[in-house]
């Protein structure tokens, strides 16, 4: 079986869409299909395709390029941001079957399977038509390999330790404002403190640290799992990390550090985490993360949450995303 898992990454744009597409491509090789990352990323995207199978060039600019390597292929997905329409239709024509990653309701999309594993997933109005077929919310959540197995997580009574985290880029420059506000509230807790490959702020960040933080460079999924597992709580940006977090019943709270989190912040608070949607305005950053804090220090509530949390996420969403796309192709073959 062919497939072809296609995807974009980089500075301005993230990481996020590169390791959701990883997480499908290791699924797909669990069931023993090989497939192809074509990726339009830069070299720090190597980090994240490590050995899988991948081309790496632009295809939007080179698109004669794409559509010649997946002609005729049994299965494409496709996660962007940026292709237009006409390119998602003229790379549906060339394949058996054609799947496309969503978060938004971007385009009309043609004939194929949507996939929307976000929190939300559930509540995008997608238009119900024939050919089309859909694979909504945290049943499908495209988590990293590192996150498909339980691990424990026990809730200590204390809270001694807590992970900063907003992703590759940090780009509302929101972790030196977390890490000063800890270092003065809370200045005998342990904070952890991931700092991106694309952190213009690293500087900002080391001067707001005390004796009691630690920084964390360029970390991969292993090791944020293990500072996931140790922390007490964490505060994240409102991504994909929610996810994970929620996977090994990490208490948090969320905050929207991009537009295209909003849906996922407002979904994740009905499941119990604690949100700041307007991390620019004013001081409310600071307020909010501190009341957090304060309803998250009991250990009762911190039990609570994380109870909840874990059954919030199908930690092989991306296992369960794999075997739907292959059923469809038998079926649509007959």
């Amino acid at each position: 079986m062919n497939v072809f898992i296609v995807t974009e990454a980089g500075k301005k744009i993230g990481f996020g869409h590169l390791s959701r597409c990883a997480a499908l491509y290791d699924a797909f090789k669990l069931k023993k299909i090989s497939p192809v990352l074509i990726v339009n990323g830069d070299a720090a995207s190597q980090k994240t395709l490590g050995t899988r199978n991948h081309l790496r060039f632009n295809w939007l600019k080179s698109s004669s390029r794409l559509i010649g390597l997946i002609k005729d292929a049994d299965i494409m997905v496709i996660d962007s941001y940026l292709a237009d329409q006409a390119l998602y239709r003229e790379l549906a024509r060339q394949v058996k079957l054609a799947a496309y990653i969503d978060d938004t309701k971007r385009l009309n999309y043609p004939k194929g399977v949507v996939i929307n594993g976000n929190a939300y997933g559930t509540r995008v109005n997608y238009p119900r038509s024939t050919g089309m077929h859909y694979l909504l919310g945290p049943e499908y959540s495209l988590l990293r390999k590192n996150f498909w197995n339980r691990s424990s997580k026990k809730i200590e009574p204390k809270v001694t330790n807590v992970l900063v985290t907003f992703g590759g880029g940090d780009f509302l420059n929101l972790t030196p404002r977390i890490v000063r506000l800890l270092s003065r509230e809370y200045p005998a807790i342990t904070k952890d403190v991931v700092v991106g490959k694309y952190f213009k702020n690293a500087s900002a960040v080391r001067k707001t640290a005390d004796a009691n933080t630690r920084l964390i460079y360029n970390a991969d999924a292993s090791q944020i799992k293990k500072k996931m597992i140790k922390a007490d709580l964490a505060i994240s940006a409102a991504g994909q990390t929610l996810g994970e977090l929620a996977s090994l019943g990490v208490p948090a709270i969320a905050v929207c550090a991009a537009d295209n989190q909003k849906d996922n912040l407002r979904a994740w608070q009905r499941h119990g985490f604690i949100g700041c949607p307007n991390p620019q305005h004013g001081k409310s950053l600071e307020e909010t993360v501190l009341r957090g804090l304060k309803t998250l220090m009991p250990h009762r509530n911190r039990l609570r949450l994380s109870q909840r949390i874990r059954k919030a996420v199908n930690r092989q969403g991306a296992v369960a995303i794999a075997q739907a796309l292959i059923d469809r192709l038998k079926t649509a073959r007959g």
